[in-house]
């Protein structure tokens, strides 16, 4: 993003396809900070059924919320909130069942 761009006044939509068409890494971090909140909930579910602490499962989350903020297309069937959701609870799946 250009420096006169005030990245708070652009909608969740807009910073998303700025990072998607320009891989600019100011709209990168926006979009991680942005998201980070959805990770706790996810986190919790799991730690109900599993014997890892909330915070090694939130670290997992992590890693899910930074694939889906990489990988994330806009031709996706899904909204990109609906896919981070799904890839911060499939890397942490995944670490559960390794």
């Amino acid at each position: 993003m250009s420096q006169s761009t005030n990245s708070s006044s652009l909608s969740k939509e807009a910073i998303t396809t700025l990072f998607q068409t320009k891989r600019d890494p100011l709209a990168r971090e926006v979009l991680v900070h942005h998201y980070v909140p959805l990770i706790l909930p996810v986190a919790k579910s799991y730690a109900k059924q599993h014997p890892y602490p909330i915070d090694v499962l939130g670290q997992i989350g992590i890693v899910g919320l930074l694939k889906a903020v990489d990988q994330y297309e806009e031709n996706e069937q899904s909204s990109f909130e609906d896919y981070v959701k799904t890839m911060i609870s499939n890397e942490i799946h995944a670490f559960l069942s390794a």
